[in-house]
């Protein structure tokens, strides 16, 4: 993200409608840049849409533009900067698949116990097929809690077992 602050500011509504919030919108992770426009209500607010005076749909379209100069202020400051989201950093091979937490510290504790059948957390499954899924996914290493095919799983009934086999052991 770059190194300007949010710029974000409000128009109250008459009668005691919702306010009109404007915040300018950068996220790094997606690479999303736009401006949001959001009506806020309070629980003092009357139902209903936001009513302006001329004098504050000026005031909103002023706080529209500044977003929008904000916005594209940023991306200029990113696309200067290396390491940036839209600076794209090449690599020779993917990091490793992280493990979901419900089932990583599991994985984690299968790895200290190798050849040795645990059963499954998520046992007994809410059918047989949904074990046999759950095998295969293990199995072929598509599982992101297993996510290499060091480990092995066999199902018995609803109940799944789990194993980690080092290579060579298999």
């Amino acid at each position: 993200m770059s190194d300007l602050a949010d710029y974000g500011a409000s128009v109250d509504s008459l009668d005691g409608g919702p306010t009109v919030n404007v915040r300018s919108l950068v996220d790094a992770w997606t690479g999303t840049r736009g401006v949001t426009l959001s009506l806020v209500d309070t629980p003092h607010t009357h139902p209903g849409p936001a009513r302006l005076a001329l004098d504050q749909v000026d005031d909103l379209i002023s706080i529209l533009v500044a977003a929008r100069d904000h916005v594209a202020a940023t991306a200029s400051v990113d696309a200067a900067r290396p390491g940036s989201p839209l600076v794209p950093k090449f690599r020779a091979d993917l990091p490793p698949k992280q493990p979901r937490t419900a089932l990583g510290a599991f994985s984690a504790r299968l790895v200290t116990a190798p050849g040795m059948w645990a059963l499954h957390p998520s046992s007994p499954f809410s059918s047989v097929t949904s074990a046999s899924a759950s095998v295969s996914h293990i199995n072929r290493g598509r599982s992101k809690a297993f996510p290499t095919s060091l480990f092995e799983a066999q199902a018995r009934g609803a109940d799944v077992y789990v194993r980690y086999m080092p290579k060579g052991n298999r």
